[in-house]
């Protein structure tokens, strides 16, 4: 019984552990150490679309509300990639 309350306590450590980190990325983007923790940002753009912008590594994108047409926002493309096995469809 000893040695399954001690794993129990381990774990609940752990856990607690990792929450404190989280809490910590999710309040402020940094790490508890203080080391920057940024989010990255995934758009879903089609092949047709990344032609006809020219989106490509370094190109600023506008980030628009389609309700009103303001503006939101100002990205950097950074790289693209093609997403092997989707998780949802």
């Amino acid at each position: 019984m000893k040695r399954t309350i001690t794993g129990l306590l381990l774990r609940f450590h752990v856990l607690s552990a990792l929450l404190n980190y989280l809490k910590s990325v999710v309040n402020t983007l940094r790490l508890v150490d203080g080391v920057l923790f940024p989010i990255p940002i995934t758009l879903d753009v089609s092949h047709e679309d990344i032609d006809r912008l020219s989106i490509a590594p370094g190109v600023r994108i506008g980030l628009r509300d389609p309700r009103d047409d303001e503006a939101l926002a100002i990205i950097t493309s950074s790289r693209s990639f093609v997403l092997q096995s989707p998780i949802l469809h």
